[in-house]
């Protein structure tokens, strides 16, 4: 499977520089790009050239007297184990025999772990037991003793009479008994037709104040139209006083053609309504 430029970077421990230069020195041009698939005949060739050589393994000669030593240890656990098949062929094919008397019988050589056992037990004997010397504390020393005086018997004769003097205080004392009344606990409940109720009476109360506000705000609006009307009526009779003034000054032979008058309007409306046409 190809490798990518990066991954046989990383393998390698080079840097992609050294494997590009390397590769186009052998007429196969990459780009310098940590993803670009290599081919195999290019990523052998970088193997080969950058892959450290494996370390051969190391040629122990082993001397001839090593070899026989060896060969005996290994040949000793073999000579003490006895075949087993061997014991049934015996016992398949009875062969009689001179049964041996005990005088002939040489006594056989103590093995290696029966001469340890013979050996153990005089050792064991010279052993001598070391026993750690007993440390024995000082018990409690009583340095002296003080002589408390005896508590004093309750005499017979003389009755209590604080407490029979305290239980007729107590029950001559009338007993309060403190009752504590929440503020929610106090309050009535409500019915469901006093809470409708009750709910459409501030709903109308909320409508009274809107209603009220307009109203408020509808009379400011006709009072300042009625003062921006004033104001204008004013002006203009001021116009037609300097007029007249100036046509005394002027003596003409023309008769004075009377104009006629309409009459003036009344109501709020027609006022207005008047003062927008002039």
């Amino acid at each position: 499977m190809p490798m990518r430029l990066g991954q046989l970077s990383r393998q390698l421990n080079l840097d992609t520089k050294d494997i590009v230069n390397f590769l186009a020195e052998n007429n196969i041009e990459i780009k310098d790009h940590p993803n670009v698939k290599l081919d195999e005949t290019a990523e052998q060739m970088v193997m080969e050239k950058f892959s450290d050589p494996k370390p051969e393994e190391p040629v122990v000669l082993i001397e001839p007297a090593e070899i026989q030593a060896i060969e005996s240890e290994s040949s000793e656990p073999e000579s003490d184990i006895l075949p087993e098949p061997q014991s049934e062929e015996l016992e398949d094919d009875p062969v009689t025999e001179p049964i041996a008397t005990t005088s002939d019988v040489e006594p056989a050589e103590p093995t290696s772990e029966e001469a340890i056992a013979s050996e153990t037990p005089d050792s064991e004997e010279e052993i001598e037991v070391i026993k750690a010397p007993k440390i024995e504390l000082p018990g409690l020393k009583v340095v002296g003793k003080i002589d408390l005086p005896e508590p004093k018997a309750p005499k017979e004769d003389e009755e209590p009479e604080e407490p029979i003097e305290k239980e007729e205080k107590e029950e001559s004392i009338p007993k309060v008994r403190l009752v504590h009344h929440s503020k929610r606990n106090s309050r009535p409940r409500l019915t469901p037709e006093q809470l409708e109720e009750k709910r459409l009476r501030n709903k109308r109360a909320k409508e009274k104040r809107i209603r009220e506000a307009e109203e408020r705000a509808k009379a400011r609006e006709i009072q300042r139209l009625k003062d921006i009307k004033a104001e204008h009526y004013k002006k203009k009779l001021s116009k037609a006083s300097a007029k007249q003034t100036t046509n005394k000054k002027k003596a003409t032979s023309k008769p004075k053609q009377v104009t006629q008058q309409k009459p003036q309007p009344k109501s709020l409306l027609g006022k207005f309504w008047r003062w927008l046409n002039t």
